[in-house]
């Protein structure tokens, strides 16, 4: 009687959404299901439900519990696993190898949540191209199992049949922590089981209601309407939102409650019940498990070593899927489960110990970079460190947490990188950091050398204004005013920024009294921007404004990266479409570029667009011009680098 056939054809939505968010399609321009990243919310709510029947119905005993989950999750987990492993060793490059090889002991031991959530997420790879990054959830979930039990105990004995009361009281606390801490560090708040187990709450919560129910559950209309209603809701909440969404947060929430509310008024008596149990919906339902973990190795794979995934290839990827996930299931981990004799674990064993022991050799060998020849390795150099944390000097100190580093891009401005005769002042974000190594590279042949002021995520501004994911910025910018205005002579000042983010910047003044960061309009980001400009030329600085980078529609450097492994390097120069325009020229106060200013507004997109500026570099015979995003390559920036060192000749000649 508990067994809810529907709920299977919940789920079977819950991975197709997961599955068509990870192959980022598009039709028409149109990116389809953009928020299928919730799917996994409902598989956490109903994975709280269930569980909360074998813990509170059928009373199992612990280890028979534990028993169970570990035959339902880790044998099909460690044979995808090993799997992982193989396709790791033929298209990884070492550097990925080393990262795939801490994520895959994560995996093994469900803790690849700390390991993604310890990452910086600035600089790592896009989740397109990491093939273990869905085991995050799977440890989020393992994590729930070993405290839920004792949760459950512990509450039966302290409240006896009020025990929903604590169970209430823990979904608060975690669902008001996410939301406190999704403003903080959203990687964190993402990944950390702490900032997700209210989700399976609500679905112990759920099951505590649900077994109060007569059994008139899902005979009404009521019941049917709003069955289909919250259906809807969350079909919209995945074709009408995105990743970029505050999450966890409240859409989320709205996903966790319609889930919730679907279980608790469906019921196959009704036609949206019947339709959802129908056998080919439900049939993927029931290997929706292995659906999740299989997809995400093959999706990333795919984009390693092949091309990007596009409406054809998915097609047939998917069908792959479909069919690894059903030999898998039928093959392997039924047969498994259903055994009640231990020698089932010994496969299981040799494919856990076998993918450890590939982690540790990748480690141990740095990513087993024996496997390319001297030649690949040197075409990969450049990419090795984003361009913008290139550049070391002296020892000094880290802003936040005050660390010794070499690097010399998170500085404080007091302790901030300084060569030789200071000729150039760098200013802003990871964008103006991209020029540093090659200025410096420059400079110093003529004696010269730079003061670096750069801090990512940090743009120059005149007001209490923040950007990205660094509240501390305005503290930065008050320590940079501080110097540049004690700063005996003037060098050229070069600013830059990821103007694109200005649109979300936000206040840092309220952040004291523990409110939420309250939104700053793009046009007083700007403002603030510009007022910049004007305080550093009253201060007499020649300032140079180096405007956005063209965008690139693909990850340049994965490109790279396949092309080199699988030596089918090209020597002609490869160009896309210029469709995102500069956005820092309009918002730029045009009386600026008046000679007697000292001002000068340098634009990328001369050095690397065609002469009609419809089409740009991407790859050249030299190599790849980008390198994380839209921030150049050592090559991208020697393109630059010429316009940009006569522009700084000119106006410090001016200043005299």
């Amino acid at each position: 009687m508990f067994y809810k056939k529907e709920v299977d054809g919940l789920r079977a939505i819950a991975v197709i959404a997961v599955i068509f968010y990870h192959a980022s399609l598009q039709l028409h321009g149109y990116r389809l299901l953009p928020g299928g990243y919730l799917g996994v919310d409902v598989f956490f709510a109903i994975s709280g439900f269930l569980i909360a029947h074998v813990l509170l119905h059928k009373q199992t005993p612990l280890w028979t519990f534990f028993k169970s989950r570990f035959d339902r999750i880790y044998p099909s987990l460690v044979l995808v696993l090993a799997l992982s492993c193989a396709a790791a060793y033929a298209w990884l490059v070492p550097r990925d190898m080393l990262s795939f090889a801490a994520t895959l002991k994560g995996a093994l031991a469900f803790f690849s949540n700390t390991v993604f959530a310890a990452e910086d997420s600035y600089v790592s790879d896009s989740s397109h191209y990491k093939p273990l990054i869905h085991t995050w959830s799977l440890a989020v979930e393992w994590q729930f199992y070993c405290l839920i039990p004792f949760v459950l105990i512990g509450a039966r004995k302290l409240m006896g049949p009020r025990a929903w009361v604590i169970i209430l009281a823990a979904l608060c606390g975690s669902l008001l922590a996410a939301l406190h801490m999704v403003r903080i560090d959203q990687t964190r708040a993402f990944y950390l089981g702490i900032y997700r187990f209210w989700e399976m709450l609500a679905g112990v919560l759920l099951y505590v209601v649900w077994s109060r129910r007569t059994q008139r559950t899902g005979s009404s209309r009521t019941d049917a309407a709003l069955a289909a209603l919250s259906l809807l809701v969350i079909f919209l909440c995945m074709t009408l939102t995105d990743d970029k969404a505050l999450h966890p947060g409240p859409i989320n929430a709205l996903v966790i409650a319609c889930t919730c509310t679907f279980i608790l008024f469906s019921s196959q008596q009704q036609r949206l019940g019947r339709c959802l149990s129908m056998k080919p919906i439900a049939w993927f339902g029931v290997i929706s498990y292995t659906l999740y973990i299989v997809h995400q190795p093959v999706f990333a794979f795919y984009r390693i070593a092949f091309a990007e995934i596009n409406n054809r290839s998915f097609v047939l990827l998917l069908a792959l899927i479909v069919a690894i996930s059903a030999l898998i299931y039928y093959a392997w981990e039924t047969p498994i489960r259903k055994s009640k004799h231990r020698v089932k674990y010994v496969p299981v064993a040799a494919a856990a110990f076998s993918s450890l022991a590939f982690a540790i050799a990748a480690q141990s060998t740095g990513g087993f970079e024996g496997r390319q020849p001297q030649a690949i390795r040197d075409a990969l150099s450049n990419y090795a460190v984003a361009e913008f944390r290139r550049l070391q000097g002296p020892p000094g100190k880290t802003f936040v947490g005050d660390h010794p580093t070499t690097q010399c891009i998170h500085r404080a401005p007091q302790t901030a990188c300084a060569f030789g005769d200071v000729a150039v002042i760098t200013l802003g974000d990871s964008n103006v950091g991209m020029y540093e190594y090659s200025l410096q590279q420059a400079l110093e042949k003529h004696g010269q050398g730079i003061l670096s002021l750069s801090y990512e995520q940090c743009p120059v501004y005149a007001d209490p204004i923040w950007s990205g994911n660094v509240p501390e910025c305005w503290q930065i910018n008050q320590a940079r005013w501080k110097l540049l205005e004690q700063y005996e002579s003037r060098p050229v000042i070069v600013v830059s920024a990821n103007f694109h983010q200005f649109e979300r910047a936000k206040q840092a003044d309220v952040l004291p009294s523990g409110q939420p960061p309250q939104p700053v309009t793009q046009a007083q980001a700007f403002d603030s921007f510009n007022r910049s400009i004007d305080r550093l030329l009253a201060l007499g600085y020649p300032v140079i404004v180096i405007a956005d980078t063209p965008h690139v529609p693909f990850d340049v450097k994965k490109e790279v990266e396949r092309r080199a492994q699988l030596k089918t390097w090209s020597t002609r120069d490869e160009y896309f479409d210029y469709l995102d325009r500069p956005v820092v020229e309009s918002h730029i106060q045009q009386t600026r570029l008046h000679p007697g200013k000292r001002f000068a507004l340098l634009r990328p997109d001369d050095d690397l667009c065609d002469a009609n500026k419809q089409r740009c570099l991407s790859i050249s015979a030299q190599g790849g011009l980008y390198n994380q995003e839209d921030h150049l390559s050592y090559t991208g920036v020697q393109r630059i680098l010429p316009r940009l060192l006569r522009t700084i000749d000119t106006l410090g000649k001016s200043k005299h």
